[in-house]
Order: C-alpha cells, then sequence, then structure tokens
C-alpha cells in the first residue's frame, strides 16, 4: 500500500510541481486549502501533508492548529516564501516537522520527506502498540500477548475470587512482586494493605522480629512494642519475597502462623489472630530444596496451594517488543527534559536476540540507560550495552560461518573473557554506586543477592 501525501496550496503551479515529484511512489491529494480542508484531512488520513502557511482562504496555522488539537497521526511539512522565515519557526513550535521555501530545492523536498514519512510510520507503530498493551496484553502493569503470559493473566483474575496461599517461582528479575500486587488488587482484599517483606535483605536474627513483632523487654533494645508485617497486613495481603532464605527456625513459626491465622509477639506469652492473605516468591525451585532438607516439606505444600511459574524473558521472546515499547514510554515521560525517543529496527533486533540472563527488570535498565545516554532522538545499536552487542552475529569478531572449528573455539574464548570482565566492571561499579550495600547493588544489576555473593566469590572481589 502506497503512502498518501496531501498537498495544500493556493498556488496550481506549488500543486502541480510537488505532484508531479511524487506522483510515481506515493498516492498524492491536493488542495487549495477551501474551508472544508480538515474534512478532507480526516477522509483521506494522509501520512504526510505538505502545507502552505499563506492561503488565500483559509490560515495554514490555524489547520496546523487542528491537526495537532485533533491528534491527526501525521507529519506536516509548511510551506513558505524565503522572507518568512520567522513563520515557519512560529509553525515548527507548533508541531510542523520542518518548512521548505519557494522557489524548491528538489533535492531538499525528496530527503526531508522520507524522514517525514518514516516519522508517520513509526508514530503509528507506536500507538499501535500501546493499544494492544492497554487492552488484552496487559493486566494491572504486567505485559505480555505470549500464550505463557495470557494463562498467568488467567490465574490472576481467577485467584482474585478466592483467598488461596499462592507460590510464585522464576527467575531474578521475571516480575514475581508485581503478580503478587495484581493478584492483591484483584482480590477482595484490594482495600486493605499491601506488605512486602524481602527475607534475603534481612538477618535471621532481625526477621522474627520484623515478621511477628516483638513486646517491650523483649530482647535488649526493645524499648517499646512494635508489631510485626503480619500485623500491619491484617485483613490484606503479606508478601514474603525470596522466601527460600529463611532458617528452618523461622520456616517453623511461619507453618504456625499459616496454619493457625496466629501469631506470637517475640517477647509476648498471648497469641494475636490475624486475617492475612500470604503470597510468597522464590527464585530458587522450592522443591528441589526440600528433597536437599533446606526448606521444609510442610511449609512448602502450605504454601503451595496455588504456585504460579513465570518464564523467563528469553522464553516469551515476542513480549520484547511490546515491553520495549511500554518502558520507552515509561522513561520518555520520566526523562521529559530529554527529547522523546523512539527505536529503530536494529536496536529492536538486538533486544530479541539476546538472551537476557537479568530478565524484564534487566530489560527496562537497558531501555532506561539508553534513553538517558542516547544522543540522537532514534534508538540504535550503538547505544546498548557492550554484551547486547557482542552476541549479535553481524558485529565483532563472530562474524565469519568461514572460520575452522579451532578458530571458532579461540574466539568463543575471547568472547567469554570479554563479557566476565564486562560483568566484573558492573559489578564494582554498582557497587560503589551504592556504597558496598550488596541488595541495592543486586536489585540495579537485576539478579539476586544471592547471585551477586556467588559473583564475589567466583570474581574475588573485595572492597577495597
Amino acid at each position: 500500500m502506497k503512502n498518501k501525501i496531501l498537498i495544500i496550496d493556493d498556488e496550481p503551479n506549488i500543486r502541480w510541481t510537488l505532484s508531479e515529484l511524487f506522483s510515481g511512489s506515493y498516492d498524492v491529494f491536493t488542495a487549495d486549502g477551501s474551508a472544508k480542508i480538515f474534512d478532507v484531512i480526516i477522509q483521506e488520513e494522509p501520512d504526510l501533508i505538505f502545507l502552505d502557511l499563506r492561503l488565500k482562504k483559509n490560515d495554514g496555522m490555524d489547520i496546523l492548529r487542528q491537526i495537532n488539537k485533533k491528534k491527526v497521526v501525521t507529519t506536516v511539512i509548511v510551506i513558505t516564501a524565503y522572507g518568512s522565515i520567522e513563520t515557519a519557526v512560529e509553525a515548527l513550535k507548533l508541531g510542523a516537522y520542518d518548512y521548505i521555501t519557494k522557489p524548491f530545492d528538489i533535492n531538499r523536498v525528496k530527503l526531508i520527506s522520507q524522514k517525514a514519512l518514516e516519522k508517520t510510520r513509526l508514530s503509528r507503530e507506536v500507538i499501535h502498540l500501546r493499544s494492544q498493551l492497554e487492552g488484552r496484553y496487559s493486566l494491572e502493569g504486567i505485559i505480555g500477548k505470549s500464550p505463557k503470559m495470557q494463562k498467568i493473566f488467567t490465574a490472576i483474575k481467577k485467584l482474585g475470587e478466592v483467598d488461596s496461599t499462592v507460590l510464585l517461582q522464576g527467575e531474578s528479575g521475571t516480575g514475581k512482586d508485581i503478580i503478587a500486587r495484581a493478584i492483591h488488587f484483584k482480590s477482595f482484599r484490594r482495600e486493605g494493605p499491601f506488605i512486602v517483606v524481602n527475607c534475603a535483605a534481612l538477618p535471621q536474627c532481625l526477621l522474627e522480629s520484623e515478621l511477628f513483632g516483638y513486646e517491650r523487654g523483649a530482647f535488649t533494645g526493645a524499648v517499646a512494642r512494635k508489631l510485626g508485617k503480619f500485623q500491619l497486613a491484617n485483613k490484606g495481603t503479606l508478601f514474603l519475597d525470596e522466601i527460600s532464605t529463611l532458617s528452618l527456625d523461622t520456616q517453623a513459626k511461619l507453618l504456625r502462623a499459616v496454619e493457625n491465622k496466629q501469631i506470637e509477639p517475640l517477647g509476648g506469652n498471648k497469641s494475636i489472630k490475624i486475617d492475612v492473605r500470604i503470597i510468597v516468591a522464590s527464585n530458587d525451585n522450592l522443591e528441589k530444596l526440600v528433597g536437599q532438607g533446606a526448606f521444609r516439606a510442610d511449609l512448602f505444600y502450605r504454601l503451595s496451594i496455588i504456585p504460579i511459574y513465570l518464564p523467563p524473558l528469553r522464553d516469551r521472546k515476542e513480549d520484547i517488543p511490546l515491553l520495549a515499547d511500554h518502558f520507552l514510554k515509561v522513561f520518555n515521560k520520566k526523562y521529559s527534559q530529554v527529547s522523546s525517543k523512539s527505536i529503530s529496527k536494529e536496536f529492536l533486533s538486538l533486544l530479541m536476540e539476546y538472551s537476557w540472563p537479568g530478565n524484564v527488570r534487566e530489560l527496562s535498565n537497558v531501555i532506561e540507560r539508553a534513553v538517558v545516554m542516547s544522543e540522537g532522538s532514534v534508538l540504535t545499536p550503538k547505544d546498548l550495552p557492550y554484551d547486547i552487542r557482542i552476541q549479535h552475529k553481524g558485529e565483532g569478531l563472530f562474524l565469519s560461518n568461514t572460520l575452522s572449528e579451532e578458530r571458532k573455539d579461540s574466539f568463543k574464548d575471547i568472547k567469554i573473557s570479554l563479557i566476565r570482565d564486562y560483568e566484573i566492571k558492573s559489578i564494582i561499579r554498582e557497587l560503589k554506586e551504592t556504597g558496598w550495600n550488596k541488595s541495592k547493588a543486586a536489585e540495579r544489576l537485576g539478579i539476586s543477592r544471592r547471585s551477586l555473593l556467588y559473583k564475589l566469590k567466583k570474581y574475588r572481589i573485595k572492597k577495597e
């Protein structure tokens, strides 16, 4: 289908000149700028409009204002006389893409037209994607059109009608916290509190007092009574993240709370009834931990009444364009002082090829970094981190399909070494920026705290 170009000018020779220039490659329509010109724009839905600012039967500026007011998805190039550049600049402020002056530079007109049509195409693609996000591909901030995500959407809607305990499992960065919130806000408990406890972020000696609270004098420093998270979540939902890090002693106390709907604060001698829905999450396979004796079997069966597995991003790559557009919209708005960005096909192609070990959180970080650091209005491969660019078979040392197996192995070793160096630098940078707070650094890297500790040991990284 050919692009449509509408030429609005009251000079017949101008209309003829531009029509002749584009008629072979595009569907061209012309108008003299009569009072009903906006009806023509709505009816034809042109991809590009050439608009003379000085029309005898209408005001070009008024037409431009109408296009913006009605949010017509098109791109406008204004036509002005050589001595009216100030008027053209005013038109640019009103949303015109560019201007051309009479007499025309044909080569410049062709170049500007191609760029303007590409802008319209990108704008319409973005609108199409966003309409998908706002429809069947999103739910309470969760985005995905893949069959796996559609099943999760269905499960969330069903879980809103019951009060069962839910176990969320999946790799770090897959969005378990967002799923937990969605379940809460779809349930009858939506008016109650949603309390989050990251079990891995607190030492075990403090975690019990955080969960169950304590009475005054329960231990040294307990100068006043403190409510635990179970009490704070009453009539609402308690979300326990990284549940696998709980000690066996704490697991036993949690089991009693889940089974009896009662807790006993530290230093107390009276049980307190609680009315709380419990949702737990783990990056680890709890069933495997049960077999290893690291997690109580009775607690596992109490928590896994409704198990939901969140697939890694590499297993639902059809969701990447939707997610990328969503994050682009978020960060364009957040960094409004930076010019609005769009995504090139090459940029998106690399996103689709990458394995995303940090999952959705890593994708969000990559888009945010690109929006902030990119110097152009369109995000291109050079705006991506090195480890994403290097895996592309069209870049770097790993291009050739004609290499010997020995040389391929050599290049593979080089690639592993480069990625290792990049990972070490990234870890050290985040640790320094967070004051060596390992939990915060892990979150910024898109990995679990346990994974970060493993990498620190593996790479022998120590605080200087």
